[in-house]
């Protein structure tokens, strides 16, 4: 499941047996204005012991970042679904993850290099057109894994990824955790559809998602692109209503920005091995039909 970039999605709802995920888009005055896609991309997968999201925020500097984001986000909800390494071994999660990033390259360049410029064009702004086609393009992103306690996992699973400065928060039933992950989120690293990952290779957490005396380690994940950069001085959740009125006031101010959200509620007494089939997801207050 994906939200549209062309399109705003207000606050909407995906279930799975003991994970409850919230999805939201916005796209920014300007892109709204021009009738253009925005450049953050949000998009979660249910798995059969869980969920897999991503987060990416196309780099506006480099071609077509939109496109970037969307490549990168669909692909890697994919790799977490059906490649990432079955343990809780951080260097192996890294390794495997950075591998794929780079091998991505190959598709992607030749995704990017696909995209026709239009022929009417001034010389000059086809030719620094053409200049950032051949460089390649860009996105920041977050992504993760998050397996209920089951056969593989006795304990559950935690796994967290990202390059670049969208947020990425973590919570238990005491306190935040987001200070675990260090001071990693810089504005300079992201991914290149050219180059592979920038300046870093990316920043994984891996963790049990209970603890060994069956405390749950993790009650709620969140990540967001900078355009909510409100919600850094919000520890509490926020309800469907104040993140929709949030959004319309970020929009309205004059350095707004795209905006994707993605929250993933993890509940201790539902979070076991889920049945065979899988619960209908609850949409709520949707903008635009089919959008979630």
């Amino acid at each position: 499941m994906h939200l549209a970039q062309d399109a705003e999605t207000a606050p909407c709802h995906l279930e799975h047996p003991g994970l409850r995920c919230r999805l939201a888009y916005a796209r920014s005055e300007e892109s709204r204005g021009a009738r253009q896609p925005g450049q953050d991309y949000v998009a979660c997968r249910r798995t059969p012991s869980g969920m897999t999201f991503a987060l990416c925020d196309g780099v506006g500097e480099s071609f077509i970042g939109n496109v970037a984001a969307q490549l990168l986000g669909d692909d890697l909800v994919g790799w977490l679904a059906h490649r990432l390494p079955r343990s809780l071994d951080h260097a192996q999660a890294r390794v495997a993850l950075t591998d794929h990033l780079v091998s991505l390259t190959r598709a992607a360049t030749q995704r990017i290099l696909s995209e026709r410029l239009p022929a009417d064009l001034p010389p000059m702004v086809l030719g620094v057109l053409r200049e950032k086609q051949a460089f390649g393009s860009e996105s920041t992103f977050v992504c993760g894994r998050i397996d209920v306690p089951g056969h593989v996992f006795p304990h559950g699973r935690l796994m967290f990824a990202w390059l670049g400065d969208s947020r990425l928060r973590l919570w238990d039933a005491r306190s935040e955790r987001t200070a675990e992950f260090g001071k990693t989120f810089v504005t300079a690293e992201r991914w290149s559809s050219r180059r592979g990952p920038v300046r870093s290779q990316p920043h994984v957490f891996v963790a049990p998602l209970l603890s060994a005396d069956g405390r749950l380690t993790a009650s709620r994940v969140v990540a967001y692109s900078d355009g909510l950069a409100d919600l850094d001085a919000r520890a509490a959740s926020v309800s469907d209503a104040e993140l929709q009125a949030l959004m319309e006031a970020s929009r309205s101010r004059p350095s707004n920005d795209d905006m994707s959200f993605i929250e993933i509620q993890i509940d201790a007494h539902r979070a076991t091995t889920p049945r065979r089939k899988w619960s209908v997801p609850r949409l709520s207050n949707l903008v635009r039909r089919g959008a979630c």
